[in-house]
């Protein structure tokens, strides 16, 4: 046999590979194959042509691992999860192991006078003296006791969302906020007057007033006065309730808690006059004051010093009464 011959026999012998099956769905022709060649309809078709690569034309089906196909694959792999957001560095509470909750909401605050143990109030009255809430210590008889509506209150916070107060306050101020003095005596009959908007029920304003100081003999014993129903040296570190009784609202009784006298069209006032019914050689005043007006509401009926139940004042006035007399020269020093 000759070597063309040979050469021609062996590469009979190959396996010739199966043809690469398209992945598209055809239709069997006609003919079913039946006429060898096919007929001139199914002449024409094709197999899926063969792949071809950038630099190499036509390529033969191959059957190792294509290296190529490989790092396509794993590059494709790749980009797909790379396009994900990763929560890797997304931080947990390292004690709960929770996510952080948020805030807790900040507390709305104290009041506009402040905290209790700060801002103590309260009324004065000593065994020696006038009475300072006395209806009849700005001349005049008081009227005749009425029972007493319920209670009022004050906004609180901001104003856009704080509830409107039962206490309709027009106007309060003070005025006769000045020394009266003679030889022998010293008297400051301040006026306090509100007013409400047309409409508003007056029985629902009350006042409050608040005292802080000391008052003093000559020797630097402290005098006595009368709060909360029991006589207590007139020392008041910080700012208490001045007031005769458990009921904090001032110029109250037991008869009544509103006992405001008239003024004009919808205006009320009370008055004070701090100071002692008789003055000796070297008595020795000085008060610092805040009297507040309130919503009735806002003022419990029964109080402390530190004015537990007296929340939301409308508005506060502060005045002061500091007076030491000298008996010898017959003089006031303010």
């Amino acid at each position: 046999m000759s070597t063309r011959t040979r050469e021609q026999a062996k590469k009979d012998s190959w396996p010739t590979p199966a043809p690469a099956r398209s992945l598209l769905l055809q239709r069997k022709c006609a003919c079913d194959g039946s006429s060898g060649g096919g007929c001139a309809g199914c002449g024409g078709r094709t197999l899926a042509p063969a792949r071809r690569t950038p630099d190499r034309g036509e390529s033969s089906p191959k059957v190792g691992p294509d290296p190529d196909r490989r790092k396509q694959s794993h590059e494709t792999r790749t980009v797909r999860f790379s396009l994900g957001h990763s929560f890797g560095r997304l931080r947990v509470n390292p004690e709960t192991e929770r996510w952080p909750s948020s805030p807790a909401p900040a507390r709305h605050g104290a009041n506009a006078l402040g905290d209790a143990a700060e801002w103590p109030l309260s009324e004065e009255v000593e065994p020696d003296v006038d009475l300072a809430q006395e209806p009849g210590a700005g001349g005049g008889a008081p009227p005749a006791p009425e029972p007493a509506p319920g209670p009022p209150t004050e906004a609180q916070g901001d104003v856009a969302e704080a509830p409107a107060s039962c206490c309709a306050m027009e106007s309060f101020v003070a005025s006769d906020d000045s020394y009266v003095d003679t030889e022998t005596e010293s008297k400051k009959n301040i006026k306090f007057t509100f007013k409400v908007k047309s409409g508003g029920d007056e029985k629902k304003c009350v006042m409050v007033n608040w005292i802080q100081g000391t008052a003093k003999n000559k020797d630097g014993s402290f005098r006595k006065v009368k709060m909360f129903g029991a006589v207590v040296d007139y020392n008041f570190p910080t700012m208490r309730i001045d007031s005769l009784d458990a009921d904090p609202v001032y110029w109250s009784d037991d008869t009544a808690r509103w006992r405001y006298r008239s003024a004009g069209a919808n205006s009320f006032y009370a008055t004070d006059s701090p100071g002692p019914r008789t003055w000796v050689d070297g008595i020795d005043y000085d008060l610092k004051f805040k009297m507040c007006l309130y919503c009735i509401d806002d003022v419990a009926t029964t109080s402390d010093a530190a004015g537990s139940g007296v929340k939301n004042p409308l508005k506060c006035i502060d005045w002061v009464f500091k007076a030491k007399y000298d008996g010898a020269a017959k003089t006031f020093t303010h």
